[in-house]
């Protein structure tokens, strides 16, 4: 029985090295499959951000692009209003010396009116007639 005991114990301590053996062989593969899992999961992530890195870049790009049309826009529009503004002025400067030529006809025609309503008033020959002013009373209002 002690034989047996012995042998017994013998064979645990034998297969006890063999095993923690194939222990440390299964987690170095463990090991080595998980390196080479973050080593892949690296590159895709530098591939995404090159990805992006490649986009940000083609983005900005298209910005600028845009920045420069809308820029361009920009300076046709104010020429285009300066051009307006200009005109505008030329047409208020006009419309002032039309004003003053309207004013100073307008003012002779009244001057007018009343020398004739002062005529009508003295002239004997109208006397008898009772619209003698009304043609001219519209032109002196």
């Amino acid at each position: 029985m002690k034989k047996l005991i012995l042998m017994t114990m013998v064979a645990i301590l034998a297969a006890l090295p063999a095993a923690r053996a194939q222990d440390v062989r299964e987690a170095a593969k463990k090991a080595e499959s998980d390196r080479l899992a973050a080593e892949q999961r690296a590159r895709e992530i530098e591939e995404k951000i090159i990805n992006d890195r490649t986009a940000l870049l083609a983005e900005v790009a298209r910005l600028e692009d845009r920045q420069k049309e809308l820029e361009s826009s920009i300076e046709g529009l104010v020429r285009g209003k300066d051009a307006k503004q200009a005109h505008r002025e030329k047409l208020t400067e006009k419309w002032e010396t039309r004003e003053v030529e309207f004013r100073e006809i307008s003012g002779n025609v009244r001057v007018a009116a009343r020398d004739v309503e002062a005529l009508l008033n003295q002239s004997p020959m109208t006397a008898l007639s009772p619209d003698r002013l009304a043609r001219v009373a519209p032109l002196l209002e």
